[in-house]
Formats: C-alpha cells, structure tokens, sequence
C-alpha cells in the first residue's frame, strides 16, 4: 500500500528540522521497488557520470569506508548481499550507490561548516550536484526559507554533535508534474496540469524523501542519503487512510506561506492543488 512515508500527516511541519533517532537495523529501507530502481541507477551511472557523480583523491578512504558499512548492513538487517571492495576504476561511493535504493551524499567537516566532499546523487529534487558540490551547507541551502540563523546554527550543532553509528532521519515532502525520478532541474516552470485540470490527481505526483544521516566511528565524516518515494495524488483513493492523509496534506498546503510555496515551485499552483486533494480528503 502506497504511501509509504507520510510526513504530511505526522508532528512535523514543512521546513523544520525533524531528525529523530533511528534504529540502525533500519537505516536502508529496500524494498519490492528496488531492482527497478538501481536498474535507473545504472542507466544514469553509464550515460550520465558527470551530472551524477562526484569524487576526488582526498574522499576515496571515507567512501571505502561507507561502501564497507552499506554492505554490512545490507547483509545483516536485509539478507542482501553486497561486494565490500569497489568496483575497478570506481569510486566506492559509486559502487554502494549500485546496491542501495537511496541516494548518497557525503559531508565533510571544514573551517566554515560541513561540506559536500563526495556524491552519487542519481534522484535529485531539483538541485544540481554540480552547483552544490564542495559547498558549503550554508551555501547549498542559501534559498532555503527560514534558513539563515537559528536553522543553520541547530543543523550545524547537530552534525557537529551526531553520535558516530547512531543514525538519525527525517522526511519532508515536494509536489512534482509526473513521475521523474531524476529531476535536476530547477522548480517551477510549466505545469501539465494547467491545461488538463480534470487529470491533475493523476499528473501531480507527491515526492517524500526518506533522509538519513550517519556518521563514520572511523571517519567522522557524515553520509547523507535520500531515499525517493513517488506517487500520483490519485494514490489516496486506493488507500485505507486516504481520506486522513489526504485531509493532512490538503491543511499543510494550504498553511505553507508565500516563500515556501515558491521555494517548492508551486505558488501558482496551490489552488487548483487543493481543489485535486479536496475530493480524497472529503473536503
């Protein structure tokens, strides 16, 4: 039964931090989805390195690392078994990234804050691995509303703070047109839906991130991942809570603010959203 994850219906609110512990039996979530989705991984590896890879000299010891303790887990919580040593003449993040559903992005602590120092970021929502690499977190998440300040300084503690092999995770949510997993490009811009408002419960799609982080005992260094669940509005039909999720969704949308609609690149769009959810939700 889809949707897996539901953030909309839970305590958190949109643009809050929402890391809570998590089990590390449960850290990677594999599921009946994943030989297609590492079949799309694959295909973007092999056809397009250079938007969705990331690497250098310096990083390759902590993505060893990494890759060694994805298998691990792949193997004891999921009965998953994975090569521990790279592939030849690839990064090792590259290699986990083949055997793991999820994303993965490795932070790297410096002098101004923790840095993306590595990548193999296959599903981006709208960002671009070639503008965020090496940057910053206060630089990656610059147009982020209600970032600067209080936010950056609780997010920066948190890493500096997180306990080595205690992950911890949060979900948040976007509205995309159709299903594309691989959606570098920024938000906004046409919409199908604008001219076919009669289909948009099945041209809109909910997208939840499942965002995990870990630090390395051996490393400190962090691994970000981001596992991506995409649905059509429509999914609530079908579900046995549809109408409580839609319903949640529905006042979520409509309490998000100017600034954060545009950053989730649908300002123009909230309305004719609503009108789609109101049917699901009972409304």
């Amino acid at each position: 039964m889809r949707p897996v994850h539901a953030p909309y219906a839970g305590p958190s609110r949109p643009f809050t931090i929402g890391l809570r512990p998590l089990d590390p039996a449960r850290w990677l979530e594999p599921d009946a989805d994943r030989d297609a989705d590492l079949a799309d991984k694959h295909r973007l590896i092999a056809t397009r390195p250079e938007v969705v890879i990331r690497s250098t000299p310096e990083t390759r010891a902590s993505e060893a690392d990494m890759l060694a303790r994805i298998a691990e887990h792949l193997a004891r919580d999921h009965g998953i078994a994975v090569p521990a040593a790279p592939l030849p003449d690839e990064p090792p993040l590259v290699t986990a990234a083949r055997h793991a559903q999820d994303d993965l992005v490795l932070m790297r602590q410096s002098s101004d804050g923790w840095r993306l120092a590595a990548a193999c970021l296959c599903f981006p929502a709208s960002w671009s691995l070639a503008e965020k690499f090496s940057q910053p977190m206060d630089a990656i998440h610059a147009n982020v509303p209600g970032w600067a300040g209080q936010m950056a300084t609780r997010v920066a503690r948190i890493f500096d703070n997180l306990q080595p092999g205690a992950p911890v995770w949060r979900l948040n949510w976007s509205i995309d047109d159709g299903y594309e997993p691989h959606r570098p490009a920024p938000k906004g811009g046409p919409r199908s839906w604008r001219d076919r408002p009669d289909a948009i419960a099945g041209l809109a799609h909910l997208r939840v991130e499942r965002q995990t982080l870990l630090k390395s005992p051996a490393t400190g260094d962090i691994l970000f991942t981001i596992r991506t669940y995409i649905d059509p509005l429509g999914v609530f039909a079908d579900h046995p809570d549809g109408a409580a999720l839609a319903s949640a969704l529905y006042d979520q949308l409509a309490a998000l603010t100017e600034p954060q609609l545009a950053y989730k690149g649908i300002k123009a769009d909230r309305e004719a959203l609503l009108q789609a959810l109101a049917p699901f939700a009972g409304r």
